[in-house]
């Protein structure tokens, strides 16, 4: 008997068993339970972060003698907060909503501050799949850069210690209509929206008894991503804006963003350390790459002008008004000045031209769990700049540990090297429910 014969009895001997029970050896069980795989209508999730913070203080600052008493050279604060987020979908209806309670004691100060944020509540209702119906308060992601967006015509700015950070929306009632094509046009989705203006209702936003309208074309063409933006509201103010972004090569992605203000508002200080109204155009933009290395780290860099920034004549009349409001003026002369800053010149951008820069290299030589990063944002006209270095660390499926160093550099009369701190530490640890 050969090989091939003997191979076919001992397969016969295998499956007789199984054949004289009358069940069949070639069957497999392939049933699964779908209701497993089937997306639920509701999904929540929750998550706690605290953060201890020390300030080291610039004595030489205005503002820190505005601010702190002389002699104090660190400053610590507490921080928590807590974030939550609930999304309910039954058929062409979804819901969500998502806050977040912060809570900060500022042992300096010896107060405890808490805030109540919503960020969105909002309900969507999709009579057509490519038709959608949103009223509620919402975010409007608008814009392809990373730590600028002139065309966010109603976003906030972005926290650049954390981009990623969620936003706070506005309250809106806003269309979204979506349409696919074959060619080179591939996708097209017009989306258009309202924001009253009543009371509480947006109060940061416009003045009281306002209304804006915003509208914005996206397709995608070539495979590029293009925006076309605009603004209009009750007081003949208008915006327009555009944006792109395209991958030319796997590892390169070039985007850019411009943006038209026909009257934009600014606060400024005149010769007298007085506030003073200003109002002109204002071109805004932003240009830059995010380059990922053969080694799986990214970088960005990124050219921002805002030319609704202050002019550098009107930076310098502000470090003189701190410099007199800290050493030669009245008590009410130094807390007006003080207010003025904070409400016209605390800002993220305060001047005209910067460069933004952040490199991240994940699991850095081979030792995982492990992300550190550093960024850099310059001030172009005087040279100061915020530089800020991280490292996380996330071992654990629902942890994040975070530390994080910040320092402020230049000259006494610059952008950075006028604020009132030099360098912020922080340690974070986040969980997630």
């Amino acid at each position: 008997m050969n090989y091939v014969s003997k191979l076919f009895l001992l397969s016969l001997f295998a499956v007789a068993p199984n054949i004289a029970k009358g069940q069949d050896s070639t069957a497999v069980d392939y049933s699964y339970d779908i209701s497993a795989f089937e997306k639920k209508p509701l999904e929540y999730s929750a998550s706690i972060e605290a953060w201890p913070t020390l300030l080291s203080l610039n004595n030489q600052s205005p503002l820190y003698r505005l601010k702190y008493h002389t002699g104090t050279a660190y400053a610590d604060i507490y921080n928590c907060k807590l974030e939550g987020l609930a999304r309910f979908q039954h058929r062409q209806f979804f819901a969500n909503i998502s806050g977040a309670l912060n809570v900060d004691y500022p042992r300096y100060e010896d107060t405890l501050g808490t805030q109540l944020t919503l960020y969105e509540g909002y309900f969507k209702y999709t009579p057509f799949s490519t038709l959608s119906i949103f009223t509620g308060k919402k975010t409007f992601r608008w814009g392809k850069g990373y730590a600028y967006n002139p065309v966010a015509f109603a976003g906030r700015p972005k926290d650049l210690n954390n981009i990623d950070a969620t936003l706070e929306g506005y309250w809106s009632f806003s269309l979204d209509y979506t349409k696919s094509f074959d060619g080179a046009l591939s996708s097209i989705t017009a989306s258009s929206a309202l924001l009253p203006v009543y009371k509480e209702l947006n109060s940061d936003f416009l003045p009281d008894r306002s209304l804006a309208a915003i509208a914005q074309i996206y397709c995608l063409l070539l495979n590029t991503d293009i925006d076309l933006s605009t603004y209009f509201d009750d007081s003949r103010n208008y915006k327009i804006g555009a944006d792109f972004s395209r991958n030319v090569f796997l590892n390169l992605e070039v985007h850019a963003e411009w943006a038209y203000e026909s009257n934009h508002d600014r606060m400024a200080f005149d010769d007298a350390a007085n506030p003073v109204a200003e109002s002109e155009s204002a071109n805004n933009m932003v240009a830059g790459i995010r380059y990922q290395t053969p080694f799986d780290a990214t970088l960005i860099l990124e050219y921002l002008y805002q030319g609704s920034g202050h002019s550098p004549g009107q930076m310098e009349v502000m470090y003189s008004a701190l410099q007199y409001a800290a050493t030669g003026a009245s008590v009410e002369t130094g807390h007006r000045v003080q207010q003025l800053y904070n409400a016209a010149y605390n800002l993220q951008f305060n001047a005209r031209n910067y460069i933004y820069s952040k490199f991240t290299y994940p699991d850095p030589f081979a030792q995982v769990y492990w992300t550190p990063s550093i960024y850099a944002l310059v001030n172009c006209g005087d040279g100061s700049a915020m530089v800020g270095v991280e490292l996380t660390y996330s071992r654990f499926r629902h942890l994040l540990f975070t530390g994080r160093a910040i320092s402020f550099m230049g000259r006494t009369a610059s952008e950075y090297g006028i604020r009132p701190v030099n360098s912020r530490f922080e340690l974070r640890a986040k969980a997630v429910f």
